[in-house]
């Protein structure tokens, strides 16, 4: 099974281009639409689509923007987050730097258990990314529960 994600903006065009410089990917299959705006367009690493995009239409988009602002305002939390490992540690700051313009950070730059370097940001179309550089090893159940301070011992 495949699993596809597509994010849906208002202003797909300014879209496309801060995408493919904050994540370092590549943008395919553009399908324009009669109003200059994407209608779809896929975004690629390394040859294999990571998510898509398209235009959000005019009947939604004031709607659309009403829920940007909301999850900007740090007054409601996404159902989704996309979350995107990164090959370098350079590669996770330059996304910081260019996501969390016009965003909302939700946790800076830090270490956990998982990895040496992720941050969680909204961005300033609305979407929630946690981006991260994979740790060498995975952490143990014992290690994520002391980490969040979960005590499993009375499930037991």
């Amino acid at each position: 099974m495949a699993v596809g994600a597509s994010i849906c903006v208002k202003g797909s065009i300014e879209a496309v281009k801060f995408y493919e410089e904050a994540l370092g990917l590549t943008s395919a299959h553009h399908g324009l639409n009669p109003g200059e705006t994407y209608g779809h367009v896929e975004f690629q690493r390394d040859g294999e689509t990571v998510f898509s995009l398209a235009e959000v239409g005019a009947e939604a988009g004031d709607a659309n923007q009403k829920l940007v602002e909301m999850m900007l305002s740090g007054n409601v939390r996404s159902i989704m987050c996309f979350a995107l490992g990164f090959n370098a540690e350079e590669e996770v700051h330059k996304a910081f730097e260019l996501l969390s313009k016009g965003g909302r950070i939700v946790n800076p730059i830090t270490a956990l258990p998982w990895s040496p370097c992720c941050f969680d940001v909204i961005d300033k179309y609305g979407v929630w990314w946690y981006i991260y550089l994979p740790a060498g090893k995975r952490p143990t159940a014992k290690e994520v529960e002391e980490f969040f301070g979960w005590d499993r011992s009375e499930d037991e």
